[in-house]
């Protein structure tokens, strides 16, 4: 009986299984929660649509003067072959330029990826998605100095884990440069993912907590042997102002406190942050982005 119980809950997580993210994103909710419209800038972001491309027009305010980047984006159309993708050909203030390309429909689940610029970096992608598996590889084109792999593996309906890798050919020798491991739990309102730094050295835990509809808790410490309790950021969303928009809060180990409000108007975006130091009020930086 224990038996044929066992083999049914084995395959019972089998068929529930959920798809997996790539390793990358297993922690994707709490950090994006943590670090998303923090910024102390002054930003003004227009998208402007041109047939089948997107415009993206950037200006930030630097001390007395200006500073624009010109960005393109041109999806899957007729000018273009099937499946291939202009994802960015960007301007720069400083004179250079930087793309990225994509290509899916070569295989099921496959998608090659391009990112370079003309200041000697480019990176060729691939990524592979399919049922329970995301896998990942990154070639350097340019210098062929360093390759990295990713994988991650969904087990049961929501459980992920996987594992990632650097391996560095530059120089005399070729070695492992470095390596993680790591997984993700999420069970109603509650995800907690964990993640350990370059060679094992630590782990780094997030968990993020839908306490209301309105109200999202994110948390970021970190943990060795040296350091049991390390680093730590506490941070949440609060979007019952529906005049005010989402406000959103945190706070680190080292005192510094950041706020914003984020707000749509319209057809547009306004996003307000701020940050001190709870020991040195002096610090206080603020900044305001206009995305349209």
């Amino acid at each position: 009986g224990y038996a044929i119980f066992s083999l049914y809950i084995f395959i019972f997580n089998i068929l529930s299984t959920t798809m997996a993210p790539l390793f990358a994103d297993i922690s994707k909710g709490p950090k994006d929660l943590l670090s998303d419209d923090f910024g102390t800038k002054m930003t003004v972001k227009a998208k402007v649509p041109a047939g089948p491309a997107v415009l993206t027009l950037e200006t930030e305010r630097k001390s007395s003067s200006l500073s624009s980047k010109v960005s393109v984006k041109l999806a899957s159309s007729t000018i273009l072959p099937k499946g291939f993708s202009l994802d960015k050909f960007q301007m720069k203030p400083d004179g250079g330029n930087a793309l990225e390309t994509s290509l899916t429909g070569a295989a099921p689940g496959l998608k090659l990826t391009f990112k370079g610029n003309d200041g000697g970096a480019g990176d060729l992608g691939v990524e592979y998605k399919k049922g329970t598996l995301a896998a990942s590889a990154v070639l350097d084109v340019v210098d062929l100095s360093k390759v990295s792999t990713s994988a991650c593996f969904g087990v049961g309906a929501s459980s992920n884990i996987g594992g990632c890798a650097s391996y560095s050919m530059s120089g005399k020798e070729c070695a492992l440069s470095s390596y993680s491991l790591g997984g993700s739990y999420s069970s109603g309102a509650l995800s907690v993912s964990a993640a350990t730094g370059a060679k094992i050295s630590d782990v780094n835990l997030y968990t993020l907590y839908k306490v209301k509809p309105v109200l999202t808790v994110a948390t970021s410490t970190s943990h060795s042997a040296d350091k049991p309790f390390g680093k730590f950021e506490v941070g949440c969303s609060y979007g019952g102002f529906a005049k005010v928009g989402v406000a959103k809060a945190k706070v680190n180990c080292d005192g510094l406190v950041s706020g914003a409000i984020v707000k749509k108007v319209d057809n547009y975006t306004v996003t307000a942050g701020a940050t001190v130091s709870s020991a040195d009020l002096s610090t206080f930086k603020w900044g305001v982005g206009v995305s349209l």
